[in-house]
């Protein structure tokens, strides 16, 4: 049976499903083409100034990339310092433990109490980027749950500034373990020299 056929051998609850899957999927791009638009007309109007620390953790709008790349709202664990004056920061995400780690690029770094979490949490080494400051949430789902967070788009649309008390950091050795599987992924190609390719 060819995919033309497959295509109309679908019950009607396969149909349904696939057609709302599709829904969202158009609802998600252009969610993301307004909060772009928002983003740059906050750019236009303002200016963002937060300093971010190595080893800290926000929440972070990922938005919609292609394919396999990092998309939508996730954790990420900021890899450098970057001062008031860089709209930039270097980020590692940070997903949920669900499937176990892929061996080529995640790092387990086990339960962090303070996210909003039921799961252990993994660095995908090989997703790290750099994002603008926009992209990082004002008040990040950090220690509460959705519904009693009152954070806005991103950390232009609001007026305050980053509390200190809503500032996570990792604890030291699990970012010593990020920092050396980044290494080995730069020099090795993977996290771990020791494992066969």
């Amino acid at each position: 049976m060819n995919k033309k056929d497959e295509k109309f051998n679908l019950t009607n609850e396969e149909k349904k499903a696939s057609g709302n899957e599709r829904r969202k999927g158009q609802f998600d791009v252009i969610s993301w083409l307004l909060r772009q638009s928002e983003y740059a007309k906050y750019a236009e109007r303002n200016k963002l100034s937060l300093s971010v620390k190595a080893g800290e953790i926000y929440e972070v709008d990922f938005g919609i990339n292609v394919n396999a790349e990092f998309s939508y709202r996730h954790y990420a664990l900021v890899l450098a310092d970057s001062s008031e004056l860089n709209p930039l920061a270097l980020v590692c995400p940070l997903k949920s433990n669900t499937k176990g780690p892929h061996p080529a690029s995640d790092i387990n770094l086990g339960f962090i109490n303070a996210l909003d979490s039921d799961h252990e949490s993994l660095a995908v080494i090989n997703q790290i980027r750099t994002i603008d400051k926009l992209r990082i949430f004002k008040r990040p789902l950090i220690n509460r749950r959705p519904s009693e967070s009152n954070h806005q788009f991103g950390y232009g649309f609001g007026t305050k500034q980053f509390d200190d008390k809503e500032t996570y950091r990792l604890e030291q050795d699990k970012f010593v373990l990020v920092q050396k599987a980044l290494g080995n992924y730069i020099q090795y190609g993977q996290i771990d020299p020791n494992k066969e390719k």
